[in-house]
């Protein structure tokens, strides 16, 4: 296990450990924390951790999965492998504080490097809610070939203006 973060406070007796970011003197937040476990990397604004346990609470996360990101409001880490994730959102756009496109859901179970499953999930552009929902998410990780839905690719080019690319099954 690895953390860094401007500000840790680590109680011995009670095995607790709580990580957040520091403000500079133009009150700009910097040095977010960043946990990293085995294979798994979590940026937050704020984080609660029990050794004993191996547990702890995210805020506001945002984490890198096989073929996507996932941004969470509350993340719950159960284990090694399994978070369970409060109002969050899956996308391809690697941009970390505003994705462009990606789907959101109120709540999730995520296995690590196997699999995102969630309750009700609809897409969204430009953080506008489209009209197109599913009853449920499943979003496998896999480095097999598969078949399924492509998510497309949000762009602009100034010969022809806006675009998705690469939308198909």
């Amino acid at each position: 296990i690895e953390l860094s973060s401007g500000f840790i406070t680590i109680n011995f007796d009670t095995k607790n450990l709580y990580a957040t970011p520091i403000k500079d003197s133009c009150d700009t937040i910097n040095q977010y924390p960043v946990f990293k476990d085995e294979s798994n990397e979590y940026k937050s604004k704020e984080l609660h951790y029990n050794f004993d346990t191996q547990k702890g609470i995210i805020n506001s996360m945002f984490t890198k999965e096989e073929g996507g990101y996932l941004h969470g409001n509350k993340i719950k880490k159960v284990n090694d492998s399994t978070l369970y994730v409060s109002s969050g959102m899956f996308t391809t756009c690697d941009n970390e504080q505003d994705p462009h496109f990606g789907f959101n859901f109120k709540k999730a179970e995520i296995i690590t490097q196997d699999k995102i499953i969630t309750g009700p999930v609809w897409l969204s552009v430009m953080s506008i809610p489209l009209p197109l929902c599913l009853p449920f998410g499943y979003f496998p990780f896999t480095n097999k070939q598969k078949s399924g839905l492509l998510i497309p690719t949000y762009g602009y080019a100034s010969n022809r203006g806006y675009y998705l690319r690469n939308l198909g099954w």
